[in-house]
């Protein structure tokens, strides 16, 4: 989630949901979030709404949602963001050949 916010706060939407879609709903809903909550606690009542914990609570059941939804899809084998072709092959574990042993030293 926190690679997605971080492509977010530079303006790449599109490597936020394909990192995590959950996280990049969150990025994207937390600026007017920030602004409505500093609202609110400037004129001392939620405006809009008759609490504040409604709408906090429905934004936290959905991202949970949501988040739980993509990353079962993930786990189930759907779509998964693909490289571009002719892309660098991605480094993994780098696995050693077992080493001869040698007799008598």
């Amino acid at each position: 989630m926190t690679t997605a916010v971080a492509h977010a706060t530079r303006g790449r939407l599109d490597r936020a949901w394909t990192s995590n879609p959950a996280g990049a709903l969150l990025a994207v809903v937390s600026v007017p979030l920030i602004g409505w909550l500093i609202l609110c606690s400037w004129k001392r009542r939620p405006i809009g709404f008759r609490t504040v914990g409604g709408p906090l609570l429905g934004l936290l059941l959905t991202i949970v949602v949501v988040g739980a939804a993509f990353w079962l899809m993930r786990i189930l084998g759907g779509p998964v963001y693909q490289a571009p072709t002719g892309a660098a092959p991605v480094p993994g574990p780098v696995q050693f050949a077992p080493e001869t042993r040698k007799e008598g030293l």
